[in-house]
């Protein structure tokens, strides 16, 4: 199993026998799709059946032809960051986590800090749990607050630390002011909370006299359809912003009044992981012409997909229509092009963390807005 925390995916097997009735007859049209670090040394010898597992939807199986996709039921019914991995006739049951996000507002303010390792659960020892277990042990208690005994490295006693156990909102955007007045907004996915944070980012960064704007979406995955076309309506000038059709020619569209049409030069970055409203939302700034697109060329899904609930509690996610960006263009397997072609420097690909001075691809966007300014 292989975790990469940018595209938030992890690719996995698993032994489609020991699941669901349902899953069965789907086992052998499974495999491995996806970014290349994610699929590129995978090993599928003795394998059932295999994909990318989604820690944020939380079971998705993504199928050969991306078409038909199957969410067995112990899947659909556990919120769960924690998968098993059984490897044919090996019998090795390998398992991997998600890393706990730090800057969640309540681990951070109780004093939790990244590589901490957790070990008990108000005294409760849960160092053969898994997260799920976990996790619906914490869920489970009426309590405001939990008791964790923490180790951290170079300190020699485990640490008491005590965490309010509240809803936590995790951002999915940030924000902040760089040189000669351009404004730099991120946006991780498109959530239902990420409209207003989007909208408390730009504001904010006006305030401080913002005249030029960079929004990367690298690395996003995409999200809700109505999330990024409530981002686009304060961006887009009157008009369409996207729409879908079936097989049957039946279209449904996503317009915007142009009220709150940008007023600034715009760069969007992205790269081979924005992928789905991501590409929604640079589809349509390329197409209105309102903005410059750097980096690489995108994942290129376009396609919607819709649940169906079977009997047994499994689920099969079916592609049900297209969408098109505002020019009628269907990027689907062929993704957005880049206005400017700009590829991440190689000495930072394997790199989890660099400066905005390493950032080639940022600096190239840097690069574009100035130069706007100057023409």
């Amino acid at each position: 199993c292989a975790y990469d925390p940018k595209t938030k995916l992890s690719a996995f097997a698993f032994d489609a026998a020991n699941g669901s009735d349902v899953a069965k007859p789907f086992a052998k049209e499974l495999c491995v799709v996806g970014p290349e670090n994610l699929t590129g040394s995978t090993d599928l010898s003795g394998v059932t059946a295999a994909g990318l597992f989604d820690v944020k939807s939380c079971g998705t199986l993504y199928a050969k032809n991306v078409h038909n996709q199957l969410a067995p039921a112990s899947l659909t019914k556990t919120m769960t960051a924690l998968l098993a991995l059984k490897y044919g006739h090996l019998e090795d049951i390998i398992t991997a986590s998600a890393n706990v996000n730090i800057t969640e507002p309540g681990a951070q303010l109780a004093g939790l800090k990244e590589g901490d390792v957790i070990s008990a659960v108000d005294g409760q020892d849960i160092t053969e749990s898994s997260v799920s277990e976990v996790a619906s042990m914490i869920r489970a208690s009426d309590a405001k607050s939990t008791i964790l005994t923490v180790h951290r490295e170079n300190v020699d006693e485990p640490l008491t630390i005590t965490v309010p156990i509240t809803d936590v909102e995790l951002p999915s955007v940030f924000h902040e002011m760089l040189d000669s007045k351009i404004g730099y907004i991120r946006i991780t996915e498109f959530k239902g909370v990420t409209v207003e944070q989007y909208k408390t980012a730009f504001q904010d960064l006006k305030n401080q006299g913002m005249e030029k704007m960079i929004v990367d979406l690298r690395d996003n995955p995409g999200g809700l359809l109505d999330s990024v076309c409530d981002i686009l309506r304060q961006i887009l000038p009157e008009g369409l912003i996207v729409y879908t059709e079936d097989k049957n020619g039946n279209r449904e569209e996503e317009t915007c009044d142009g009220e709150n049409a940008l007023d600034m030069p715009l760069a969007v970055l992205v790269n081979e992981n924005s992928a789905s409203a991501s590409e929604i939302f640079a589809g349509a700034v390329k197409d209105y012409g309102i903005g410059t697109i750097v980096g690489t060329t995108t994942y290129g899904k376009g396609i919607v997909q819709s649940i169906r609930t079977l009997s047994d509690g499994s689920a099969v996610k079916l592609t049900v229509s297209k969408y098109y960006t505002p020019k009628g263009n269907n990027i689907h397997k062929t993704g957005i092009t880049p206005d400017v072609e700009e590829k991440l420097d190689t000495n930072l690909l394997n790199k989890s963390d660099y400066s905005h001075e390493e950032d080639n691809q940022l600096q190239k966007a840097i690069q574009v807005l100035e130069s706007d300014g100057e023409s």
